[in-house]
């Protein structure tokens, strides 16, 4: 049986497990067990400031610039799965299921990317790779973030459907 806690270590290099009281039943069923404790550091997943830049302004930068230059109207999931392909690559494996062999393809999402691998180089690899298909995919702006990304999506929307029309 293995299950993950989470905490954090205070100054003392004291241990403190977050929501203890609602952990400790399970900590009970080790009672008189040696155990083996790993520690990682913590890293969260993308913010919802990471995932509106990157709905908000980066595809729909994409869709509107693409359109432009190609007249061909994308989707915003069709753009998300191309990045992903081009800049995650997603992986593929064989796999034997019911005596026969088939392709699998690991699962990606935006929510399960770390916040750190994304600012890092998701969104850095993402911007080059479009740059070199002369779409500028400009950086958020933290000061007025939310507001500017929420004008410029829905002006992008405004824009695309004006001239779908």
């Amino acid at each position: 049986m293995e299950f993950f806690l989470k905490g954090i270590i205070k100054d003392n290099g004291n241990l403190v497990i977050s929501q203890h009281d609602q952990v400790r039943y399970r900590l009970a069923e080790f009672n008189g067990r040696e155990v083996i404790i790993h520690i990682t550091p913590y890293e969260k997943n993308v913010t919802d400031a990471q995932r509106r830049w990157y709905w908000g302004v980066a595809v729909q930068t994409i869709i509107r610039e693409h359109k432009k230059n190609n007249g061909e109207v994308l989707d915003k999931n069709d753009v998300h799965a191309y990045n992903i392909n081009m800049i995650v690559k997603p992986k593929l494996k064989t796999i034997e299921v019911m005596g026969s062999t088939i392709i699998k393809i690991e699962e990606f999402s935006l929510s399960g990317m770390k916040k750190k691998y994304f600012h890092e180089t998701f969104k850095p690899e993402l911007q080059k790779f479009w740059a070199e298909k002369n779409i500028d995919i400009p950086d958020p702006n933290e000061d007025n973030f939310l507001t500017d990304i929420k004008n410029k999506a829905y002006d992008s929307l405004r824009n695309i459907k004006d001239e779908a029309e």
